[in-house]
């Protein structure tokens, strides 16, 4: 509490005169706090033990900080300072002051009355924003501070400050100035106000991050950044305000007389630095802190330490000691009090989530990783371990909204290669999914271990291998005179190419890695360099693996694959026939790779016009398929081998039975997708294709308007398949 711990730091009762020695003062400081926390029927019990002068003093302490209500939960001005108390406005609707006619009184601070005023000397017509120092105020260090609030404003112009018009002095002699009238909303309001998600809010803040940087590069602190310092206008424009306690990077030190160390400051607690409460000299660093407060509180609905008792004394030791929860932790606290100017309002998870249009899970999901990071780092109770600069801090934001790594993560390769896919999954989303693998690769070998654990398998997957040839293309992200997010795909996948001779002393990691780049390589659609990769994986594999091993039937699917892309059937064909056979040998009917190898090879024979092996090995996959442990797994390879074995049967003339195959393959497909996916649209044209076929105009006609409105729906306005006549 600001009033009693000013009292202590005195070793001063606020209502019993009697000397305390310096021995019994720091036990009363103790009891009194503790005492705080506790409900007043237990703190009898409390003080039962202490001594008569220091129990007395903790009672006395305890009545003041009772009497005097909420008044030192609301932020600490220069009232605190022993200035006059509180008057009546001095100033009345129609007084003129200068060259200003006062129209209302809109705030009130610590030294200063604000006004709405319009010019009334007939020059122009404008509103403004007259700030005057209050009746009993005028004190030499409070007229200091005025003077330097007018001499910073007029050194700042930029579009996110409000600016300084003139000034001058009242005709009682006290000095006024103009400033732009901000018709505006506090920022965490606005936001609120128009449940703003978290890009959109994010995009505000930046707006606030740049007026702070213009600031500090005028060698300007604010020290009092707060949402009520930060207005935003209608159309969404921020404007900072009150630059009351601003200071000079230039001045050696504040103005005015000392400051005890726990005493009142000029300083709104619940959003300044742990430097300021311990009264140290202020850097831009501490304006970092409190722009890092608002961050915290803008994007999660909560401010960040909770507090097990109540005011100044509680928050001013939980900011210098407590790590603030994460804010993706603090959306899912259940309820959070928290002042709001002279009231207390209560917080829900759900409250703040509705605000940001959404759910509190989600809000929590969309807050983990970078944007915990971020607020933490500004946050830190160390100012050379926050962000160097407010501009620091809002380019870390800017590579957020960019899906580009953060710095505050400082993630390594994994991290970097993580939004690197993130930030490519249109362009390349197959590659996305071959990289997420390649990073997953010690998941990969532990699978491989798995199965090579089986009597029937003789080939031995090295676990420490697999790890190597993920450490390989980890390094391809790190490694590069470019950032990683100026280097596309084929960049870093034509690096891992120059590459791959270090392998040359590890076959088994060079031919794994070789494997993946054909990988990629094939779902990017370049087949040349996917064939080139593969060819050189299966040709290690050759030389060192028995015929019936399954990493070599793997190798030989893998490449048949790329060459059926490729139309060069018969080539496929003979490579699928050897690692189907190995597959049927080693693995049951109902595995995976059994099933769809004979519905891949089935596909190549369809288009050999080998029909009757074809329909016999799309049937016997399709009995596998229906045999898989999981319904997930079991209805994915159904509706694949029941369209490609409807395609069979159209390519035979048997229409009928291909309809009846593919209404199947339609209705598995939009329970496993939902009616309104783009999985699904894609079904209904396919659907429609084959009732055509079929001599079903009509129907054919309705299913293929409504997969139509599907893509029109579910696909981006620059998706390809937009243009599609199909579609």
């Amino acid at each position: 509490m600001a009033a009693p711990a000013a009292f202590l730091a005195r070793g001063v009762s606020p209502t019993l005169p009697r000397p305390v020695t310096s021995d019994q003062w720091t036990t009363v400081s103790r009891l009194f706090a503790e005492a705080l926390a506790l409900p007043p029927a237990r703190r009898d019990a409390l003080l039962a033990g202490a001594d008569g002068v220091v129990r007395a003093e903790v009672i006395s302490l305890l009545a003041a900080h009772d009497a005097a209500g909420d008044r030192f939960e609301q932020p600490l001005s220069f009232d605190d300072l022993g200035g006059a108390p509180s008057v009546a406005s001095d100033l009345a609707p129609g007084d003129v002051v200068g060259p200003y006619r006062i129209e209302e009184e809109i705030g009130r601070g610590g030294m200063g009355t604000v006004y709405r005023a319009v010019r009334a000397d007939g020059l122009f017509a404008r509103a403004a924003a007259l700030k005057v120092v209050r009746r009993g105020m005028d004190s030499e260090a409070v007229l200091r501070r005025f003077h330097r609030e007018r001499a910073v404003l007029a050194g700042l112009q930029h579009p996110h400050i409000a600016r300084l018009y003139d000034g001058g002095t009242a005709p009682d002699g006290r000095p006024f100035f103009a400033m732009e009238l901000v018709d505006g909303q506090p920022l965490t309001a606005y936001a609120d106000a128009h449940r703003l998600g978290l890009d959109a809010r994010l995009r505000l803040f930046l707006q606030v991050c740049a007026a702070v940087a213009y600031a500090h590069r005028a060698l300007v602190l604010h020290r009092d950044l707060k949402p009520s310092n930060i207005l935003v206008t209608a159309d969404g424009q921020v404007k900072l305000v009150d630059f009351g306690l601003a200071r000079l990077l230039t001045d050696e030190a504040d103005a005015g007389p000392a400051l005890t160390a726990e005493g009142p400051r000029p300083l709104t607690p619940e959003y300044a630095a742990p430097e300021q409460f311990d009264g140290r000299p202020p850097t831009t660093a501490a304006d970092v802190y409190s722009l890092g407060v608002v961050l915290y509180e803008l994007l999660a609905g909560h401010r960040p330490y909770r507090l097990s008792g109540g005011g100044w004394a509680a928050l001013a030791e939980a900011v210098r000691t407590q790590a603030p929860d994460r804010p993706s932790v603090a959306a899912l606290r259940a309820a959070d009090r928290r002042s709001l100017g002279a009231e207390t309002v209560l917080v829900t998870a759900e409250a703040a989530a509705l605000r940001r249009d959404t759910a509190p899970d989600r809000l929590a999901r969309a807050l983990r990783g970078d944007l915990d990071a971020v607020c933490l780092k500004a946050l830190r109770k160390e100012p050379e371990s926050r962000y160097a600069t407010a501009e620091a801090l809002s380019d870390d934001l800017r590579r957020h909204l960019a899906r580009l790594p953060v710095d505050a993560r400082r993630g390594g390769a994994r991290y970097r290669a993580g939004k690197f896919v993130r930030r490519h999954r249109v362009a390349v989303a197959a590659t996305a999914l071959a990289l997420t693998s390649i990073i997953g690769g010690a998941g990969v070998a532990l699978r491989e271990a798995r199965v090579a654990s089986t009597a029937r398998v003789r080939a031995e997957v090295d676990v420490a291998r697999a790890g190597a040839a993920a450490r390989f293309f980890e390094s391809l992200f790190s490694q590069g005179d470019a950032p990683l997010e100026e280097r596309t795909a084929r960049e870093i996948l034509a690096a891992g190419e120059r590459r791959i001779d270090e392998l040359d002393g590890d076959p088994e990691v060079q031919a794994h890695v070789l494997g993946v780049l054909g990988g990629i390589y094939r779902s990017m659609g370049n087949l040349d360099r996917a064939e080139q990769a593969l060819r050189r994986a299966l040709a290690v594999h050759e030389r060192r693996r028995a015929p019936d091993d399954l990493v070599l039937a793997d190798a030989r699917f893998d490449l048949g694959y790329v060459l059926a892309q490729a139309n060069r059937l018969a080539e496929a064909d003979s490579l699928y026939r050897l690692a189907v056979a190995v597959r049927e040998a080693q693995l049951a009917p109902s595995d995976g790779p059994v099933v769809f190898g004979r519905a891949a090879r089935a596909s190549v024979l369809v288009q050999l016009r080998r029909f009757a092996e074809a329909e016999r090995l799309y049937r016997a996959a399709l009995a596998g398929a229906s045999r898989m442990a999981t319904a997930s797994e079991r209805d994915l390879h159904t509706t694949h081998t029941l369209q490609g074995l409807a395609r069979l049967l159209a390519h035979q003339g048997r229409a009928r039975e291909a309809t009846a195959l593919a209404a199947r393959a339609l209705a598995i497909q939009l329970r496993r997708s939902g009616p309104d996916s783009s999985e699904g649209g894609y079904a209904w044209l396919g659907y429609g294709g084959f009732l055509r076929a079929a001599g079903d105009t009509a129907r054919a006609e309705a299913a293929v308007r409504r997969g139509r409105a599907i893509l029109m729906r579910r696909l981006p306005p620059t998706h390809v398949m937009r243009n599609d006549a199909d579609i």
